[in-house]
């Protein structure tokens, strides 16, 4: 069937023209030989035959556009955005050749650079070719991710998939949703921001709510220059301040997001959201230049990769680390943590001030090269200052010679990746001799997050009190607001590393109020609220349909405190019985309570946890998943009491039922360096048993759990996967 002479040239959306008016028409049978040369890989014929039409053709569209898609994908996006620049001056309204455009300026010079195309693409482009400017919004978002310009990144991830078409969407969904409980990133910044509502009447309000229609289409900069234009004229209004600075924010651009926050927060009445936006804007600050800790690294050429094994496994500042049982690509030779001290002869009364601190890592390649061809290599990876400093200074005791300056990382790679100068003191990493259990290390770790919290935090100026450390800031209330903020950052920082912070007993010490809780209206859509005005509801007010919003919400971004208390509202409500995973909340709550390093409250959770499983229609599955992570937690205390009889109890019940659990069990025993009960191994399939936890001689429960007079029935009928198997 021919086409429709009168229909829109599908290379011209946006223009208006009809094919049987455009100049595309007279190109379709030499753009379908093009077709042809892509189909079968051709490219560079393909590029040939467009250069050849464009002369004969110039300003043609579809020769323009498909150009320039095959130059952005060969690689060549400067070359695309000449052509597209000279097709645009004659067609400014292409819709096609606006999005490319923004696509291939990406790709050429960045998203600081490409911001009006950008912007053009989402207002012109997007209703005719969704998926390819849901495509450009997506590789902006990994620029400004990689560039740690979250905020940024979030919303262009989440432009992309509002911008996406249907059969999209659940991938890149999928990507927002791994953004979101990506612990990497600091939790606050992992959250929607919204805009604030700015109401009242005359122009500056109606320039507000049109800021306000220009963010929602993904113009995240040019809405920040108009509410800019409005902050001038309503100063005091802290609504407008507020949508400046996140847009800003959204913009990738922290140094202004981080002014306009303050400005924000200095003119809010509630304290509560001017704590907010204190938080928000000190930890864009953080990594601003000239903010950060750097790491660096620097390539060495060894003689004999053997040999500098063997002087590193002889000097007690170089601590072998194990091999990675299954490398994504080919092994390094070894990996050494580099010492600040030689390890303690033994882990007996072992304190946190003779732990030694690792001060470097350094990994040995026998081989260099993609191909493998080069010499033996050895790579050197410190933060910049006192700690590069100790680590240069051990590798040189041994003599290492540097490879060659052309093989040195480039200058601007060393800092790519960096901590943050304020929270430098919160970081450090321990090597601990063997011997020491995981729980003795937790303990250790607990009272150096304890010393640094209570000594070296609160002594340690900050910028965002100017230059003041929190001790000289406690009463003044001119950095009341600031202060609030810094404990947010310092909780999120804390959250990182696994430590639960008591952000009330905080703000006590410090003179400031009890966070005050909210109770949201039950309309309230709490998907649009930040993960920091979240933590402010009252849960205890929410409504069952509320609390299960707010618990998938934080089961995602996974802040510890508040995680805490959503699990245990909602496991304390009847009707939710049946409406959330009970057995995760309660393996949940037994991590967090160990990462506190309360293993009374981690067993009481996962008793619970266990009766339940016991009364489940897997029964048996669920229960052996309770038992295994009950021994996992005992073995990390291996003077635990309770730990040989579990062992042996395990044995006696799943040894003859599952054929792989044993070795297994021997397996995960010599890991943890624990001798194994002589016991192991001697019971029979039909030997009386009861299950772990059980007294002896019980019955047949509905739950399917094995009983003497089942043992036969149950080895057979139960096909159950264990680690190893």
């Amino acid at each position: 069937m021919a086409a429709d002479a009168y229909a829109p040239c599908p290379y011209c959306l946006g223009t208006g023209r009809k094919r049987k008016f455009c100049r595309c028409t007279a190109v379709e049978a030499e753009m379908a030989a093009v077709g042809k040369l892509r189909e079968r890989g051709q490219t560079a014929k393909a590029l040939e035959k467009l250069a050849d039409l464009d002369e004969k053709h110039p300003h043609t569209p579809a020769v323009e556009s498909t150009r320039a898609t095959l130059l952005v994908n060969d690689g060549k996006a400067e070359q695309a955005v000449e052509i597209l620049d000279a097709g645009l001056a004659e067609d400014p309204s292409n819709a096609l050749m606006l999005a490319l455009h923004a696509s291939a300026s990406l790709a050429a010079k960045g998203f600081t650079a490409s911001r009006q195309p950008i912007w053009r693409a989402f207002r012109k482009s997007v209703q005719f070719y969704p998926d390819l400017v849901s495509g450009m919004a997506a590789a902006a978002a990994n620029e400004l991710y990689n560039r740690r310009r979250y905020p940024a990144a979030r919303e262009h991830l989440a432009c992309s998939l509002r911008f996406a078409s249907q059969e999209r969407k659940q991938q890149l969904f999928m990507r927002l949703m791994e953004f979101d409980g990506n612990a990497e990133i600091p939790y606050p910044l992992r959250s929607v921001h919204p805009l604030k509502d700015v109401e009242g009447e005359g122009g500056a309000y109606e320039n507000a709510a049109k800021a306000r229609r220009i963010a929602e289409s993904g113009c995240y900069g040019a809405a920040a220059d108009r509410y800019a234009a409005t902050a001038s004229d309503l100063p005091g209004n802290a609504a407008v301040r507020a949508n400046l600075g996140y847009c800003r924010a959204f913009d990738g651009d922290h140094k202004a997001a981080t002014g306009a926050l303050r400005k924000a927060a200095e003119a809010e009445s509630n304290f509560e959201i001017a704590a907010e936006h204190e938080a928000i804007a000190q930890l864009l600050a953080l990594t601003e230049e000239g903010g950060t800790v750097d790491l660096k690294e620097r390539i060495y050429a060894p003689e004999n990769a053997a040999k500098l094994l063997s002087e590193l496994d002889a000097h007690d500042r170089f601590h072998r680390l194990p091999d990675d049982p299954d490398p994504d690509e080919a092994p390094p030779a070894g990996v050494y943590e580099v010492l600040d001290r030689p390890l303690p002869p033994s882990s007996e009364d072992l304190t946190a001030d003779a732990v030694p601190h690792v001060v470097g890592e350094l990994t040995v390649f026998a081989q260099s090269g993609e191909d493998g061809s080069g010499g033996p290599r050895a790579v050197l990876s410190s933060f910049e200052g006192e700690e590069w400093d100790a680590a240069e200074a051990v590798l040189n005791e041994i003599g290492v010679p540097l490879a060659a300056e052309g093989e040195q990382p480039p200058g601007d790679e060393d800092g790519r990746y960096g901590l943050p100068k304020e929270m430098w003191g919160l970081r450090w990493r321990w090597a601990f001799p063997n011997g020491v259990s995981l729980r003795r290390r937790r303990e250790l770790e607990s009272a150096e997050w304890n010393r640094r919290i209570t000594q070296e935090w609160p002594e340690t100026p900050l910028n965002a009190l100017g230059g003041k450390t929190p001790n000289e800031a406690k009463g003044d209330a001119a950095l009341a607001k600031p202060l609030a903020g810094a404990l947010y950052v310092l909780d999120a920082v804390c959250d990182r590393g696994r430590y639960e912070l008591d952000l009330n007993a905080l703000r006590e010490q410090f003179d400031l109020p009890k966070i005050e809780l909210i109770e949201p209206p039950a309309d309230a859509v709490l998907n649009s609220y930040s993960i920091l005005q979240l933590q402010r509801a009252d849960l205890s007010k929410l409504d069952d349909r509320q609390l299960l919003t707010v618990l998938n919400r934080v089961l995602l971004v996974h802040p510890a405190r508040f995680l805490r208390a959503a699990l245990t509202e909602a496991l304390s409500r009847e009707g939710l019985k049946e409406q959330f995973d009970r057995q995760r909340a309660y393996h949940t709550l037994g991590e967090l309570a160990r990462d506190r390093y309360d293993y009374e409250e981690a067993y009481e959770w996962l008793e619970k946890g266990r009766e339940e499983a016991k009364q489940a229609e897997n029964a048996f599955e669920a229960v052996f998943r309770w038992d295994t992570r009950e021994l996992a937690l005992r073995l990390e205390t291996p003077e635990d009491p309770e730990l040989m009889p579990l062992i042996e109890r395990l044995d006696r019940y799943y040894g003859p039922k599952l054929p792989q659990f044993r070795p297994y069990l021997l397996q995960i025993l010599a890991a943890h360096e624990v001798t194994p009960p002589r016991s192991i191994g001697t019971t029979q399939p039909d030997g009386a048993s009861a299950a772990p936890g059980e007294a002896d001689g019980g019955a047949t429960s509905p739950g399917g759990v094995w009983t003497p007079d089942s043992a036969s029935a149950a080895g057979e009928s139960k096909k159950l996967w264990v680690p190893g198997s």
